[in-house]
C-alpha cells in the first residue's frame, strides 16, 4: 500500500477495527513522495495504528521512493535525496522496531526488510557528468561529480549501519519489560510458522521456543 498525509487515521478507523483478533500480518508499504520530511510518521504512527491489534507477528517491507532524475534536477538535489533517504531509513531502523514493541503487548517476533538505494541506482549521475556529449558546462558538471560523491557517501553509510536488509527480532516478555532480541532470519520463520499454525495457542504456543543460540551475530 502506498502512503501519504492522513493515511493511517483513515486505516486506524476502517480496516485495523476488523483485524483485531488476528496474529499474523504481513505489510508492504510504499513511502510516496508527498511523504516529504514527515518520514518520521511512518515510524511513529505505525505502531499506533496497529496497537488495537493483537498480533503475535508482523512482517513489515518498506520500500522507499527512486531517487530523481539527475538530469531534470536542480544543483545538490542528488545529495540532499540521499541525505532525506538516510533520515527515513534511520527513523525506520531505530524508531519503529521500538515503537511496534510499545505498542502491541502481544508481539512476539517481526520482521521488517528495507529497500535501499544501492550505489548502482545512482550510477546514473556520474555517467551523466562524464559523457562527453553532456549540455552542461564544466561548472555544472563538476557540481554534479561533487553531487554523485557526496551520494555515494552517505549510500555507503546507510550500507554500513545496516548489516540486513531483512532483520528479525524476538521479543521477550518478562512481567511488564519487553526486550528485543536480533535473531537469525531461519529462526524467525520458524516462530512465523509456528505462530500461523492453525493449533497455535497464544499462551503456551511460543514457550521454550527462545534460546542464545537463536541470537543473530554477525
Amino acid at each position: 500500500m502506498g502512503l501519504g498525509h492522513g493515511d493511517f487515521k483513515r486505516l486506524e478507523r476502517s480496516i485495523w477495527p476488523h483485524l483485531s483478533g488476528i496474529r499474523s500480518l504481513y505489510l508492504s508499504l510504499q513511502v510516496l513522495d508527498d511523504f516529504g520530511s514527515r518520514h518520521e510518521r511512518l515510524a511513529n504512527s505505525l505502531p499506533t495504528a496497529l496497537a488495537e491489534t493483537s498480533l503475535v507477528h508482523l512482517s513489515i517491507s518498506i520500500h522507499m521512493r527512486t531517487p530523481p532524475d539527475p538530469v531534470d534536477s536542480d544543483r545538490g538535489i542528488l545529495s540532499e535525496e540521499c541525505a532525506e533517504e538516510l533520515s527515513r531509513f534511520t527513523h525506520s531502523r531505530d524508531v519503529l522496531p521500538r515503537g511496534l514493541v510499545a505498542a502491541l503487548p502481544t508481539l512476539r517476533v517481526f520482521m521488517i526488510r528495507h529497500t535501499v538505494h544501492t550505489r548502482e541506482e545512482l550510477a546514473e549521475a556520474e555517467h551523466i557528468a562524464d559523457h562527453e556529449d553532456n549540455d552542461a558546462n564544466e561548472d555544472e558538471l563538476d557540481c554534479l561529480r561533487r553531487d554523485a560523491d557526496r551520494a555515494e557517501l552517505v549510500l555507503r553509510q546507510i550500507a554500513s549501519e545496516l548489516p540486513r536488509p531483512e532483520r528479525w527480532w524476538w521479543v521477550e516478555r518478562t512481567g511488564g519489560s519487553a526486550e528485543m532480541v536480533e535473531i537469525w532470519r531461519e529462526d524467525g520463520e520458524e516462530a512465523r510458522d509456528i505462530i500461523e499454525d492453525r493449533d497455535f495457542n497464544r499462551e503456551t504456543g511460543l514457550d521454550g521456543f527462545f534460546s542464545r543460540k537463536r541470537v543473530y551475530e554477525q
